[in-house]
């Protein structure tokens, strides 16, 4: 859900997680959740999008998310090229 945040509503994410960061730093504890800094690229030199925002808002958006636990590398990347072939690539893919 993170890295989905991180793609679609990037701004909140980016704020979310120095937030989390710190109260869990400040707390004494450890922080290791990863952050996802490879964003969506619409626009030449500015990394990731927040589809909230008025030149998003108009749009249709779907997400489509699948749970395959216990699989590999390859064959998520075969259910990737797939997804892709039926439906074509999303939007700012940078395959």
């Amino acid at each position: 859900m993170r890295r989905l945040e991180s793609h679609l509503f990037n701004e909140q994410y980016r704020n979310s997680y120095e937030n989390r960061k710190t109260e869990k730093l400040d707390a004494g504890g450890k922080f290791s959740e990863p952050y996802y800094g490879a964003c969506i690229k619409i626009d030449p030199g500015v990394s990731g999008i927040n589809i909230d925002q008025d030149e998003y808002a108009n749009h249709s958006w779907a997400v489509v998310v699948l749970k395959m636990f216990g699989s590999s590398s390859p064959l998520r990347k075969q259910a990737e090229l797939a997804f892709d072939d039926l439906f074509g690539k999303p939007a700012a893919s940078r395959e």
